[in-house]
C-alpha cells in the first residue's frame, strides 16, 4: 500500500513539474510571437546633417486584422520612439505633442490620464495637405521643430491623440527598440480607408523622411504578387 502511495505521489509531482514547464514554454512562445508581430510592423528613419545622425524615429503600427463591425472606423494607432541629438532643439522640456508639432484633444475616456498633454489650437489645423516636394524654405518657415503626419497619397493628417509613455509602461514590453535615450508616445490618427499609407516626419532643421505601413503583408501590394 505504501509502495503504491509513493508511486502515485511521484506521478503527481512529475505531472505538476511538466505542467509548470509547459505553461512556461507556452508563455514564452506567446511572448515571442507578440514580439515578432510587432517587429514586422516596425519601421525606423534617420535624419542627419553632415553625416551626423540628428533624429531617430521608430514607429510600430498597432493594427490587428479583426472582423468587427466597428473596426472600419477604428483609429490608426502607433507607438512612436523619438530621439533628438541637437543643441538647437530642447527635447527634454517640451511634451511629445509639442515636439511633434501636434494639436491634440483628449479622448473622453482619457481625460484623467496624467501623461496626456493637450495643446489647444484651431481645429482646422488638424487636417492639412502636405506636398511631397517640400522645399527647404518651406521647412524653415515651420512654426515648430517637427511635424508628424499620416498620409495616404495626397492628403496628410495630424494626430488626434498623443499620450506620452513611461519607459516602464506595459505597452512597451514587447517592443524591440526601447532605449534609455528615447522618448515614447502612443499616437492616434483618424481612421484611414486606405490599405497603405505613410507616416511622414518633417524637420525644420534636418529635412524630412517617411515610413511605409500597410494593413496586410506588404508583399501583397507588389504588382504581380502571387497569392
Amino acid at each position: 500500500m505504501i509502495k503504491w502511495g509513493l508511486i502515485l505521489a511521484i506521478l503527481v509531482l512529475l505531472t505538476g513539474c511538466a505542467s509548470k514547464k509547459e505553461k512556461h514554454l507556452i508563455g514564452s512562445y506567446s511572448e515571442k510571437v507578440s514580439q515578432y508581430k510587432k517587429l514586422q510592423k516596425t519601421e525606423s528613419l534617420l535624419l542627419s546633417e553632415n553625416n551626423v545622425t540628428k533624429v531617430v524615429m521608430t514607429a510600430t503600427y498597432l493594427y490587428e486584422n479583426r472582423f468587427k463591425k466597428d473596426d472600419n472606423e477604428s483609429n490608426e494607432t502607433f507607438i512612436i520612439g523619438f530621439y533628438v541629438n541637437s543643441e538647437e532643439i530642447d527635447n527634454d522640456s517640451e511634451s511629445m505633442a509639442e515636439i511633434l508639432g501636434t494639436r491634440v484633444w483628449p479622448e473622453p475616456e482619457d481625460n484623467n490620464e496624467t501623461n496626456l498633454t493637450i495643446v489647444k489650437n484651431d481645429i482646422s489645423d488638424l487636417n492639412t495637405t502636405n506636398d511631397d516636394n517640400t522645399t527647404k524654405s518651406e521647412e524653415q518657415n515651420m512654426t515648430t521643430d517637427f511635424e508628424l503626419t499620416l498620409s495616404d497619397k495626397k492628403n496628410g493628417q495630424k494626430a488626434i491623440y498623443i499620450e506620452e509613455l513611461d519607459k516602464r509602461d506595459h505597452r512597451l514590453k514587447n517592443l524591440s527598440f526601447v532605449s534609455e535615450w528615447s522618448r515614447f508616445a502612443l499616437v492616434k490618427f483618424a481612421h484611414s480607408k486606405k490599405k497603405t499609407f505613410k507616416l511622414k516626419l518633417k524637420s525644420k532643421h534636418y529635412g524630412s523622411g517617411e515610413l511605409p505601413f500597410a494593413k496586410a503583408a506588404k508583399f501583397t501590394f507588389i504588382k504581380g504578387a502571387i497569392f
